[in-house]
């Protein structure tokens, strides 16, 4: 589960970059994330665990699967609409409520 959230949170990443570390830091805030022991803890995910390689490698497929992906899916959106800011609209909202489902989902 571990590897999915670190994959899932990657693409997120991939999508708006400093989007996954700022739903990190908003999951720390709210509770959501144990932020016990040293100051960056709850930029740790992947680190919990002993899952440290396996949850680097499944944040950097992700990021690449996001930064792929979310190119293509925006193109797409955005020759339907016609225009480009309804698609990147849209993109913004995925990646704000896919990294705080993420988030949560840690909880």
């Amino acid at each position: 589960m571990l590897y999915i959230l670190a994959l899932l949170i990657g693409v997120i990443a991939g999508l708006r970059a400093m989007t996954a570390p700022a739903a990190v830091a908003w999951g720390a805030w709210l509770g959501w994330l144990p932020v016990a022991g040293t100051w960056a803890s709850f930029m740790s995910i992947g680190a919990t665990g002993g899952a440290t390689i396996g949850g680097l490698i499944a944040g950097a497929i992700g990021a690449v699967i996001g930064t792929l992906g979310g190119a293509e899916a925006r193109g797409r959106l955005a020759a339907a609409f016609g225009k480009d800011p309804p698609a990147a609209f849209i993109e913004d909202a995925v990646a704000i409520i896919g990294g705080l489902l993420i988030v949560a989902a840690v909880a």
